[in-house]
């Protein structure tokens, strides 16, 4: 009876062993190529970023560039671009390096819709956006988080427009910065910024901000919900002279 027993329960004793081989094997099999799966994550990541700049640079004039949503990792540089709709909606920008994230460089009739960068590092001292020597950008529904610096900077740039954004966690938030150096046989321009339905939050000098240096050669022009402020050489001292910030608002 007890061999009987054995030869018909002894099948079972194999399966169970076959099944805890198996079992310990797919465990050290997964050990194995989960570091392999993550670096290929990693890459793909980093990779799709050229994906951005291809489609963008490929675009014609005119064209509408919708973003596969999803996080990429690194920085992005357009220079020389006009009449484009870029659009963000899904993607997050994210560098964890101390640089700027997002440039633009001689650029004009460009919309940035919908997307969100950051820093991803404790403190940093570069900007989200750089808008350099540009003119009619516009930035509609993006999630600026300056991680400790500036959000928008402004430079040599005018027709900027910022609608139903949040701008957060900056030392300031917009900053018109003007210079006086020629450019391209230009002189220093007006720096002009139209801000509507935007939420400014734990921005630490301040919301909106400018560059005193150049008050007195330039003019500044921000328009917040519809409400004007002018910054020139007649109310510079007058205004702003005693705010050492140079809080517009």
């Amino acid at each position: 009876m007890k061999n009987i027993f054995y030869k018909l329960f002894k099948p079972n004793f194999k399966i169970k062993s076959y099944m805890k081989f198996n079992y310990l094997s797919s465990i050290v099999l997964l050990i194995l190529i989960s570091p392999i799966i993550i670096s290929s994550q990693n890459l793909n990541s980093k990779m799709r970023m050229v994906d951005i700049e291809e489609k963008i640079y490929t675009a014609k004039k005119g064209d509408v560039v919708r973003m596969e949503p999803g996080t990429y990792y690194g920085t992005l540089l357009l220079e020389n671009l006009q009449n484009l709709t870029l659009d963000f909606t899904g993607v997050k920008l994210i560098t964890e390096e101390d640089v700027t994230i997002f440039t633009l460089k001689n650029c004009s009739n460009i919309k940035i819709i919908g997307l969100t960068l950051r820093h991803d590092l404790m403190g940093c001292f570069t900007n989200c956006f750089d808008v350099n020597t540009c003119k009619n950008i516009r930035f509609t529904n993006c999630d600026i988080n300056g991680s400790g610096y500036i959000g928008i900077c402004v430079k040599k740039s005018t027709g900027i427009k910022v609608k139903n954004c949040k701008i957060h966690q900056c030392v300031v938030g917009i900053f018109l910065w003007e210079h006086n150096e020629i450019h391209n046989d230009i002189p220093a321009t007006t720096s002009a910024v139209t801000v509507k339905d935007c939420i400014f939050d734990s921005n630490e000098i301040g919301n909106i901000c400018f560059d005193p240096n150049y008050a007195d050669l330039t003019d500044f022009k921000v328009v917040m919900n519809g409400k004007k402020f002018y910054v020139n050489t007649d109310n510079f001292k007058k205004k702003y002279a005693l705010n050492i910030y140079y809080i517009i608002n």
